[in-house]
This record gives structure tokens, C-alpha cells and sequence, in this order.
């Protein structure tokens, strides 16, 4: 089942950063975020269980995906899927940029199912490992 996170879930929203991310985001950082209006935070819950989280920012008409991270053990099951999808159904008339380490297969077909577009490539962009981001665009849907 699909959520809207908030403070209560920056714990759940931490385990699935260190558990997902080279670099995982601060409890702080995250604080920071869900409490800025500028992002939105989903959460896809399992018997109680945060075990998915998609956050974003939209200003104007264009939607930045920040991070999608699905728990290791419940890869594989849809769940960034459904995510997305709920994201674009609710952003339908915005345009929807990302980025996504270029070694990062899965995630790359994921968006490539949802009809991305690679418009850019940032070199070097992430640390440890360092490598580069390939930015993705999803045209508005009108």
C-alpha cells in the first residue's frame, strides 16, 4: 500500500538509505526534506512495514525524483513500479527529471520502461565510487 511518509517515518526512511545508497542521507538531512514543502515522500508499506520510499520536489511544472530505495529483500517485486507510477499518474501535467548512477542497470530499465528519456550525462557527479549520473527526462503527459 501506497503512504504519504512524514516525520513519524525518518527512521523507516533511514534504514531503507543505508540499506539502498552508496551515501546514505543523515536522519537530519532527511528531517530537513519531509519537513520542506518543496518535497513530497511516498512510502510503500508491507504488513506494517515501511519497505519502499520514492521522495520528490516539484516546482512549477517539473518533478525531481530524488531517490526511489526498495529494502534488498523486497527487490524484484514491483514496488518501485508502483511508486513511479503513482508519481507520474499524480504529476501527469509536469515534466519528470532524475538521475541514477550509470551502473545502476535496474533502476535505468525501470525508467526506460516508464518511457525516460537519457537527455544528459553529468560526469563524476557521485562519490565513493565516483561515477557518473545519467539524467533522465519523462515528457508531461497532455
Amino acid at each position: 500500500m501506497i503512504i504519504n511518509l512524514n516525520n513519524e517515518h525518518i527512521n523507516d526512511i533511514f534504514l531503507i538509505e543505508k540499506d539502498c545508497f552508496f551515501e546514505p542521507k543523515s536522519k537530519k538531512m532527511i528531517e530537513n526534506e519531509i519537513n520542506n514543502k518543496i518535497y513530497t515522500f511516498l512510502g510503500y508499506k508491507i504488513n506494517q512495514k515501511i519497505v519502499a520510499y520514492l521522495n520528490y520536489s516539484v516546482v512549477l511544472d517539473e518533478v525531481n525524483i530524488g531517490n526511489i530505495g526498495v529494502l534488498k529483500e523486497y527487490r524484484n517485486k514491483k514496488i518501485a513500479s508502483k511508486l513511479l507510477e503513482k508519481l507520474i499518474c499524480d504529476n501527469a501535467f509536469c515534466d519528470i527529471f532524475l538521475e541514477v548512477r550509470e551502473s545502476n542497470l535496474p533502476a535505468i530499465n525501470l525508467y526506460k520502461k516508464f518511457k525516460f528519456k537519457q537527455i544528459a550525462t553529468r560526469k563524476n557527479y557521485y562519490k565513493n565510487p565516483s561515477e557518473n549520473a545519467v539524467i533522465f527526462k519523462k515528457e508531461k503527459n497532455i
